[in-house]
């Protein structure tokens, strides 16, 4: 249907929103799960071998961030914030600081990855390196700045008909 008169503005407002409050379940989700993960990690982080149930966990929560973290920062790279910049360019600088720190992210991911491959090995083949429990509150601390810059970002974000 093509309209003739413009958006009224609480509808513009409501369509601006819309892909951010698409995202904004994925953070409540990863959040909770980033929030259980964190207690675990702590729990166990003076010790130097992982219990098995621990590195289970740590397992299944690498292979179910990494699937879904993938599909989260392309849409938000591709779709969001291009679109977000788009209607508001002075928030451009913020919104592509928000893609280096998927980077970061993506990067500190990996790196947790390869310390919990590492964990596996029996303890005479490990190297000296960061406990696979500080990798892991590392990730958590990007994701918890990351996710509070992305909301400050928002707030700036000017809901409004021009």
């Amino acid at each position: 249907m093509n309209r003739a008169l413009p958006l009224v503005p609480d509808e513009t407002a409501a369509l601006l929103r819309a892909p951010w409050r698409m995202l904004e379940s994925d953070h409540d989700v990863f959040m909770a799960e980033i929030h259980q993960m964190e207690r675990l990690l702590k729990r166990h982080s003076s010790q130097k071998i992982c219990p098995a149930s621990l590195l289970e966990r740590i397992d299944r929560f690498i292979q179910h961030f990494e699937s879904h973290l993938g599909l989260h920062f392309k849409a938000e790279e591709k779709a969001v914030f291009p679109f977000l910049w788009r209607h508001a360019p002075h928030l451009k600088k913020p919104l592509q600081s928000l893609i280096v720190d998927h980077d970061g992210i993506r990067r500190t991911l990996a790196a947790w990855k390869r310390s919990f491959q590492k964990a596996k090995t029996p303890p005479k083949q490990r190297r000296n390196e960061m406990p696979l429990s500080g990798r892991g509150l590392e990730l958590i601390r990007l994701l918890h700045a990351h996710v509070d810059a992305e909301a400050r970002i928002m707030r700036q974000f000017p809901f409004k008909a021009d």
